[in-house]
């Protein structure tokens, strides 16, 4: 039995009572101290949203408090554990890692400006400014709100603001190439070109167009 199915079974006031006292009759020793070191180890991220510079602070503490050795691999198992038990964060959320990214890539500029390494220093920037912009869009995200999609067959296009379209047209344009010839033009990588093309169920050989009398 695990230690967060050990807890799940008390009362909650056992365990509260426990985080303020330090004392249980009513939780195994082997959780206790698994609650002590999960409960520092939430402190050390707090300080330190870096999980990897948290988890070696941790890893002194443990070591004092307790007298054992323990691996700064197994400190970063509290941390997640920490964020779980907590509910502060979800781990499994890519915001947590993607601000975990972008003080990495903040680290690695810096020995890159130490390095007199610009070029690097501006990459490593860069990349740490896209994963906290990622973070904001993952926890903006993260309200679980569930779209709700009401389909009848009494709202036509035009109800919702569509205008129609000339099939016939659209064939057309489609038999001569002019969409193939849209996605070619815009100014985007050809494998994202491919890829609108597919979404567009169009042809990957290209149109060509023929002269003739």
């Amino acid at each position: 039995m695990t230690h967060f199915e050990i807890l799940s079974k008390l009362d909650p006031a056992i365990i509260s009572h426990f985080l303020e006292t330090g004392q249980s009759e009513g939780i195994p020793p082997e959780t206790q101290q698994w609650l002590q070191e999960i409960s520092m180890a939430y402190e050390e991220y707090d300080k330190n949203r870096n999980i990897s510079k948290a988890a070696e602070s941790l890893k002194v503490r443990i070591t004092a408090k307790f007298r054992n050795k323990i691996s700064v691999r197994t400190c970063q198992e509290r941390i997640y554990s920490a964020l779980e038990y907590f509910h502060v964060d979800n781990i499994v959320s890519d915001k947590v890692w993607y601000i975990d990214f972008a003080n990495k890539y903040e680290e690695d500029a810096e020995k890159a400006i130490q390095a007199e390494d610009f070029r690097a220093a501006y990459m490593f920037r860069k990349a740490a400014e896209e994963c906290r912009e990622k973070s904001s869009v993952a926890a903006s995200l993260d309200v679980k709100f569930i779209p709700v999609f009401l389909i009848s067959s009494d709202i036509s296009i035009i109800d919702a603001g569509f205008e129609p379209k000339n099939l016939k047209e659209i064939a057309k344009k489609d038999n001569e190439g002019y969409y193939v010839r849209q996605i070619n033009s815009l100014p985007i990588d050809e494998p994202e070109k491919k890829r609108l093309r597919i979404d567009a169920n169009l042809p990957e050989t290209p149109c060509i167009e023929l002269e003739s009398d």
